[in-house]
């Protein structure tokens, strides 16, 4: 028999985190092993654990979820550390977070994890998730990083809808940065599809006729996609998220307009669950809306990592060979085979010339933001607002650099 496993939640007392582990206790592959929420409110972890023993129920797989004492009781002993807070621009632990949206406080959770459970994968959901992993990699010598970002997962839904096929009929190669993936081919069982794709996407699209489980909760996305594909005509290539990366513009929707069309549950959904006392399926149809589906794909990734049953999953990853050109320090977002706590990634990849050129000044620049939050310097951190002058006012740098104001959006990181 394996030994348990344990997986210590930071920012426990989230909605997604309470999502997620409602994934995982339903997963009877897994073993057994346990989770620790930790998290700033008893309220909501109670309502957390609620909620989860309501789903998990007489049935629940052989995993016991409980609250941590402290953050390094969540995290000492940790085969995983999975990373949900939302601390913001505040400092923490000493470190200050350079207008990088939970920056010092990865840090410090970082520091913990080279303590207390060194050999732990630490995955971060929270936006941006790479940024601070590279400067944990940097500052404390962590290799064992995963940034989740389920940009890939939507697209993969939408476009199934579209061809009219299975999920599981799609694959893809990809290369990409946090909110920014690149699709290099798109094959559906095992045949490319792509070219043909360029030449109906933009003749025959009809948002109103994708149909499935998956979208009546998210109708949003099939509006988003005409953005892809307008970004598409224009360069030759699909990209994800569902509504393209936000750096670009005069694309059909703006970013205003798609916000608009998202709704995911709050708070006060979540109580309401508590309060009437709901089912196991009404829990799990408001709060998998949450982050546009996020907490299914996480749990995806973590139960493809603590069982045998392999899965490939588009994660961020340490730039161990994918790519030749840039630095070994850069999180790159690919796909990836996971399995029996164990990550392959793809190895020395070779980019069409538009795609190489695109992504390189976003690579560059999220790898040299990493540096100036793992070393603390401003310096660096205005070179690295710098790094595409065209977005940034040279008043402006210095403001983030100062942490007086967020880096996004004057530097594309979402």
């Amino acid at each position: 028999m394996s030994k348990p496993w344990k997986i210590g939640i930071i920012g426990g007392t989230g909605r997604i985190a309470c999502a997620v582990v409602c994934e995982l206790v339903q997963n009877h592959t897994l073993g057994r092993g346990s989770i620790l929420l930790y998290g700033r409110s008893p309220e909501k972890l109670q309502r957390n654990l609620t909620l989860i023993g309501r789903v998990g129920g007489a049935d629940a797989a052989e995993i016991k979820v409980g609250g941590a004492a402290d953050l390094d009781d969540a995290i000492r002993g940790a085969d995983v550390i999975l990373y949900n807070a939302t601390a913001g621009l505040a400092e923490s632990g000493g470190y200050s977070a350079f207008g990088v949206s939970q920056g010092a406080h990865i840090l410090q959770v970082a520091q913990q994890v080279a303590k207390l459970a060194p050999e732990a994968w630490l995955m971060v959901d929270t936006n941006p998730p790479d940024v601070p992993l590279m400067a944990a990699c940097r500052k404390f010598g962590l290799r064992r990083v995963v940034g989740l970002c389920n940009a890939s997962d939507i697209f993969q839904r939408v476009l199934s809808a579209y061809l009219g096929c299975p999920e599981r009929d799609l694959t893809f190669s990809e290369i990409g940065v946090n909110h920014e993936i690149w699709f290099l081919d798109i094959l559906r069982r095992g045949v490319s599809v792509y070219d043909e794709l360029r030449r109906t996407l933009p003749l025959d699209y009809d948002p109103s006729s994708l149909k499935t489980p998956y979208l009546e909760s998210f109708p949003e996305w099939p509006t988003a996609f005409r953005n892809n594909i307008a970004l598409m005509a224009a360069c030759g290539y699909l990209t994800a998220p569902v509504g393209a990366p936000g750096r670009f513009r005069g694309l059909p929707l703006t970013g205003a307009e798609l916000g608009a069309l998202m709704k995911r549950p709050g708070d006060g959904d979540y109580q309401e669950l508590v309060s009437r006392n709901a089912a196991r399926e009404e829990i799990l149809r408001v709060i998998r809306r949450c982050g546009g589906g996020i907490p299914v794909y996480i749990a995806r990734v973590l139960s493809a990592w603590l069982s045998d049953i392999p899965a490939n999953e588009s994660i961020q990853v340490l730039n161990e060979g994918i790519l030749s050109d840039q630095p070994e320090t850069a999180l790159l977002q690919v796909n990836c085979r996971i399995s029996s706590r164990r990550i392959v990634v793809p190895k020395g990849l070779r980019l069409p010339a538009y795609i190489s050129a695109v992504l390189a000044s976003r690579i560059r620049q999220g790898d040299l933001a990493g540096r100036a939050l793992a070393e603390q310097d401003e310096s660096l951190m205005r070179q690295a607002m710098l790094v595409c002058p065209e977005r940034v006012e040279i008043a402006v740098a210095e403001r983030v650099a100062l942490g007086r104001e967020r880096v996004e959006p004057h530097m594309q990181l979402n």
